[in-house]
């Protein structure tokens, strides 16, 4: 940990960031996310569930399974979670609370009381008319249409209703707000990032530049910013998403790189340290040697116990660090635990 408070000082302006890259603690709970993401249902698609959907808010709700999981969080937790922020919808199996009465016959209901009402109503008027002429001739039995109008807004009210309460028409809402208000807060968020440091508002941020890039797929500056954004949200998943998506369409990126290596070093497995540590290679013997590089390199080998390469790095770090820099302390304390760890070999 205290490796990241040197990491933090050197590349407070890195953010971190394309498909679900996702680890897991062991092939349990792989197994739990596969079930969960079967089990749930898309908002936005057609019957899909949010393992087969494309959609960008099927995405962000894979990365909530993952997420809730990685927390310790149980199948039922977690289904209660997408159930309290999306509406029983994304359930195949919804619990027959009495909303779901009220959605199945409710409809129904009104629809047979108002018709019953309508029909005793126009009864008791045939009768008062035939006792006051008892010589006409009886004619057929008609309803006049306006007669059915107050029945049929009724049953059309309550339906919108329901719809309303059980269609997620407030979560779509608010993608098409995030979508409408992505130019302006991505402009904010570029001149200064600070001005958006609310978790909602940085949400919206991330789900319209999600949105965007679904539609701009290799606007490789877009997945920059959407890992950005995703550091500040410190949201791993999509972090490495971004960065991974902007390093496959330019590899020669070096923002990309370097945010794809930074994402891949601060994650707890082995294996991603370990290829965090081969991408900040690539970039030194492309003559990518800038101080935030180094650093992360010193860090990404300390992280690994690889002293020899973790020595190297902190001495070029201070080569470029100024005389007065009140850094160069910090950074010498750590050269000198890697020299003493070296020593130990």
């Amino acid at each position: 940990m205290k490796y990241w408070l040197l990491l933090c000082l050197f590349c407070s302006s890195l953010t971190l960031a394309t498909q679900d890259l996702l680890t897991f603690r062991d092939a349990a709970q792989e197994q739990e996310y596969q079930r969960l993401t079967q089990s749930l249902r898309c908002p936005k698609c057609q019957n899909s569930s949010i393992a087969d959907s494309g959609s960008v808010i099927a995405a962000d709700m894979r990365q909530k399974v993952y997420a809730l999981l990685q927390q310790g969080k149980t199948e039922p937790q977690v289904v209660d979670y997408m159930v309290a922020r999306y509406g029983h919808f994304v359930s195949y199996e919804p619990p027959l609370t009495p909303l779901t009465w009220l959605l199945w016959g409710g409809p129904l209901t009104v629809v047979l009381l108002g018709g019953g009402v309508i029909i005793r109503r126009s009864r008791q008027k045939v009768e008062v008319a035939d006792s006051l002429v008892p010589q006409t001739e009886a004619a057929p039995f008609s309803v006049p249409l306006w007669q059915w109008l107050p029945g049929i807004a009724l049953t059309m009210g309550l339906s919108a209703f329901l719809v309303y309460q059980t269609g997620n028409i407030p979560q779509v809402q608010a993608w098409k707000q995030a979508t409408a208000q992505t130019p302006t807060l991505l402009a904010v968020w570029q001149q200064n990032p600070q001005e958006i440091s609310d978790h909602a508002t940085l949400s919206r941020l991330a789900l319209g530049m999600r949105t965007r890039l679904q539609a701009q797929p290799d606007d490789v500056n877009g997945w920059i910013e959407l890992g950005r954004i995703g550091y500040q949200l410190d949201n791993a998943p999509l972090v490495i998403q971004a960065f991974e998506k902007a390093r496959d369409l330019d590899p020669d990126n070096p923002q990309a790189t370097l945010g794809l290596a930074e994402a891949l070093t601060r994650s707890s497995s082995a294996e991603d340290i370990t290829r965090g540590g081969v991408l900040l290679r690539e970039m030194i013997m492309k003559g990518n040697v800038t101080l935030a590089v180094l650093n992360l390199y010193a860090v990404n080998a300390q992280q690994q116990q690889h002293w020899q390469d973790a020595v190297i790095g902190w001495k070029a770090v201070l080569k470029l660090l100024p005389a007065e820099d009140p850094r160069k302390a910090t950074v010498e304390g750590y050269l000198a635990e890697a020299q003493r760890q070296l020593a130990m070999q």
